[in-house]
């Protein structure tokens, strides 16, 4: 019986020491990969967002409302304002904002027009107001209004409300050369 247990119990300990090893070995060797990747990587880090878009999430735990940045210009590859699509490098990010989520769209602290609701085209609302549009292509659009043909007395008030904030997004994405003017 007590060779049984005088094994058991050197092998654990071997087993411990084994795995200490590794652990002190791993965990020493950890250091910055800013030396092994390229410098191109870093690009995109040190441009900072001109454009945010926010919405209101609620943190049901302790019952506050945040607001949560869940895209940035960063993120558009581009916009075309003659259709309206927008191009994003991700579709999944975009994809994960809830459904009817009201999105503002900010430059530093001012809030430039606010994006009544995240729909896609199958939705059973009538929107007179600006909607970003998911069609069935899986593509984004901006609309004033969804669907097109819906109170266009209000949806074109709705629009001039938000024009000045309008031009100063399309002015950012042309500065950033996020602008595509084709007509797809």
């Amino acid at each position: 019986m007590k060779n049984l247990v005088l094994p058991i119990a050197v092998t654990t300990k071997n087993l411990l020491s084994i795995i200490s090893a590794v652990m002190l070995v791993v965990f020493s060797s950890c250091s910055s990969n800013a030396d092994l990747l390229p410098e191109e990587t870093f690009l995109e880090e040190e441009t900072t967002p001109q454009l945010f878009f926010v919405y209101k999430t609620n943190d049901f735990c302790d019952l506050q409302v945040k607001d949560t940045v869940v895209f940035t210009d960063l993120d558009i590859v581009w916009f075309n304002p003659q259709t309206r699509e927008i191009r994003f490098k991700d579709n999944e990010k975009i994809k994960s904002i809830p459904p009817y989520a009201s999105i503002a769209v900010k430059s530093s602290s001012e809030t430039l027009f606010v994006i009544s609701s995240n729909i896609c085209y199958i939705v059973n609302r009538a929107y007179d107001d600006l909607v970003l549009l998911r069609d069935y292509h899986d593509r984004f659009h901006l609309d004033d209004s969804y669907p097109d043909y819906w109170d266009p007395e209000k949806t074109q008030q709705n629009a001039e409300k938000r024009s000045a904030g309008w031009n100063k997004f399309i002015d950012i994405l042309r500065a950033e050369g996020r602008i595509n003017n084709t007509n797809k």
